[in-house]
């Protein structure tokens, strides 16, 4: 029952800083201004991104330079599977500052086992972003399970199994 737009955003080196966001910013402008057509609304919508489409729906989803630099509506809620939330490794932060108390609510998962996060150092990722969430006051729910690869998607036949389910119960009951 739910309406999906699936989206192909630029990736390094074919794109500038922001590139990718914007790339966001004209898909939702793009569904948005085709609402009627779709047969969708376009307030409380969703953003879901897995791994590094986490990040950037995570980015697109703050005001420092999401959704308000390009005039759109603030995402109801952010669904992340395995998100990789900072770049240590290749940038020297995250970009401080990015979550606040006006951030939307937040669902994400993801697996102890993730050889990928573990490589990108795990406190970074899934425990430091239920931090910065707690610590803004940002309704989330963090799922972590004990065995769930990087790139599992819906998880089918993995102990995420049914994730998309209860992160599509969460964002109904931030949007009620």
């Amino acid at each position: 029952g739910y309406a999906v737009f699936v989206m192909r955003y630029r990736a390094y080196p074919d794109n500038d800083n922001n590139g990718p966001i914007e790339d966001i910013a004209r898909a939702v402008k793009y569904i948005t201004g085709h609402a009627q057509q779709f047969g969708v609304q376009t307030e409380s919508y969703a953003l879901i991104g897995y791994s590094s489409g986490g990040h950037l729906a995570g980015l697109f989803a703050s005001d420092a330079l999401g959704y308000k630099n390009y005039g759109l509506p603030k995402p109801g809620a952010v669904i992340l599977a395995y998100p990789i939330v900072q770049f240590s490794e290749i940038t020297p932060i995250y970009r401080v500052g990015m979550i606040t108390e006006d951030y939307p609510p937040v669902y994400f998962w993801y697996g102890r086992d993730d050889l990928t996060l573990n490589l990108l150092c795990w406190p970074l990722q899934g425990p430091a972003l239920s931090k910065a969430l707690a610590a803004h006051g940002v309704p989330y729910k963090e799922v972590v399970y004990d065995h769930a690869a990087h790139g599992i998607g819906l998880g089918r036949g993995t102990a995420a199994d049914g994730w998309l389910d209860e992160a599509a119960a969460f964002w109904e009951e931030q949007t009620k």
